[in-house]
């Protein structure tokens, strides 16, 4: 895999910037297939490797991909009558920022084509806490909801990996949108929801995180930030495919 120009950090901090206010959701709703994906079954996920075998359409296949920061080279295989994997295709998706938003370039066979994943992140509704942490709403101390946010991808590489980039880009974005705290969504969170969308053979996803924050007795600054994610099927946030938690520590409050 070629050497790849910028750092995800770079992306990341790209997608923190979106000032994106209005939000339009696509009317596409026809996103899965007639034939969705069976028996996958990961055989390796580490050290930026993911290799995994799935059934669709009667065939089995194995894929092998490598992300490095914002790029995946993906390897897909099929299984032939003699129960032998063959080389099916071969390609490279680079992720990057650009003034058009966030978007997915794909080289396969010398041809290069280019498609704008993030359609959009909503202004969250509830207090904004982009810049500086509230005191505890409605008084008392403890967990404290804090706002809602939306927003929207595209995926153009439909591999897991695939998958798992553009929802992870989806993900920190959408955190990042309220929270001024560097909030990362976990590996484990991305992986449950990759592998829903990726069974499920969904072209987009719509997803929805709800924040909490930790106030301790007697604070007013939070120490803790909890994110409910939830992913959905249709752009007008029906279907769940699936729901996570993570927790997180804010690295600037507590004392």
């Amino acid at each position: 895999m070629r050497k790849i120009r910028k750092s995800v950090a770079v992306l990341l901090s790209a997608i923190m910037l979106m000032s994106m206010v209005g939000f339009n959701v696509m009317a596409q709703d026809q996103d899965t297939e007639t034939v969705g994906r069976t028996n996958l079954e990961i055989i390796t996920d580490e050290n930026g490797k993911l290799e995994y075998t799935y059934m669709e359409n009667g065939k089995q296949y194995k894929a092998v991909e490598y992300m490095e920061n914002e790029a995946v080279e993906s390897y897909i295989y099929v299984m032939n009558s003699s129960g032998e994997y063959v080389l099916q295709s071969h390609f490279n998706t680079y992720y990057e920022y650009t003034e058009e938003g966030f978007v997915a370039r794909r080289i396969e066979n010398g041809k290069e084509t280019v498609e704008i994943l993030i359609e959009g992140i909503s202004k969250p509704s509830g207090i904004l806490t982009r810049s500086t942490p509230p005191p505890p709403p409605g008084g008392g101390y403890g967990w404290k909801k804090i706002c809602t946010t939306k927003g929207s991808t595209k995926f153009y590489n439909k591999t897991l990996a695939g998958i798992k980039s553009a929802l992870a880009s989806l993900a920190t974005g959408l955190a990042n949108k309220t929270h001024n705290v560097g909030v990362i969504i976990g590996t484990n969170v991305l992986t449950k929801l990759a592998n829903k969308y990726f069974a499920r053979k969904l072209n987009y996803a719509y997803m929805t995180q709800v924040s909490y924050y930790f106030y301790p007795t007697g604070k007013v600054i939070p120490t803790k930030v909890r994110l409910y994610t939830y992913g959905y099927a249709k752009s007008n946030y029906t279907d769940l495919v699936e729901s996570t938690v993570s927790e997180h520590t804010i690295v600037i409050g507590g004392n």
